[in-house]
C-alpha cells in the first residue's frame, strides 16, 4: 500500500472528524436543546463551549478507538460519562434521549469515518464519498424531523413523573 496514501487517508478522516462532523452533530444536538422548555431562558444556565469540546476529544477518541480496533474503549468511557447522571435521568427521560441521541451520533460518525479511512486506503474513494455524502443527508433530515417536532416542558414532565410516582404509593 501506498504509505503516501495511507496518510493522506488518515489526515482527511481526521480533518472531517475536527472540523465538518462536530458542526453537522451540534446542528442536531442544539436543535433538541431548543425544543425543550425550563420555564427560563435556556442560555442563562446552558454553556455551549465545554459540551462541544468534549464532544469533539469523543469525536477523536472513537475515531482512534475503532482504527485501533479498540471499540471496548468507547463502551468503558460512555460507562464513565452514565454513572454520574442515572439518578438524574430518572427523574427526566427526554433528557437521557438528548444524551443517547448525541452520543450515537457521536459513535455513528467515528465509526463512519473510520470505514471511510479504510475504504480510501484500500482506493474505494467513491464509496468513501457515497457514505460521507448519506451521513450529510441523514443528518439535516434528521436535523428537519427535531425543529419540526414539539417542544417539550420539562416542568410539566417533573410534575407528571411525580403524580405518577405518588400514585404507585
Amino acid at each position: 500500500m501506498n504509505i503516501v496514501k495511507s496518510y493522506l487517508s488518515e489526515f482527511i478522516g481526521y480533518l472531517f472528524i475536527l472540523t465538518i462532523a462536530p458542526h453537522l452533530i451540534a446542528l442536531n444536538v442544539n436543535a433538541l436543546w431548543d425544543k425543550l422548555d425550563f420555564g427560563i431562558k435556556q442560555d442563562k444556565f446552558r454553556s455551549r463551549w465545554h459540551p462541544n469540546y468534549l464532544g469533539r476529544l469523543e469525536l477523536i477518541m472513537y475515531l482512534t478507538a475503532f482504527l485501533s480496533n479498540k471499540p471496548e474503549f468507547i463502551i468503558a468511557w460512555l460507562g464513565i460519562k452514565t454513572i454520574p447522571q442515572v439518578i438524574y435521568w430518572q427523574e427526566i427521560k427526554t433528557l437521557y434521549n438528548f444524551f443517547l441521541i448525541g452520543n450515537a451520533l457521536i459513535v455513528i460518525f467515528s465509526f463512519a469515518t473510520a470505514r471511510i479511512i479504510f475504504w480510501a486506503k484500500e482506493g474505494n474513494i467513491l464509496l468513501s464519498f457515497v457514505v460521507v455524502f448519506s451521513l450529510i443527508i441523514f443528518n439535516f433530515w434528521s436535523y428537519i424531523m427535531t425543529k419540526e417536532s414539539t417542544s417539550v416542558n420539562i416542568e410539566k414532565q417533573k410534575l407528571i413523573l411525580g403524580k405518577n410516582k405518588e400514585s404507585k404509593n
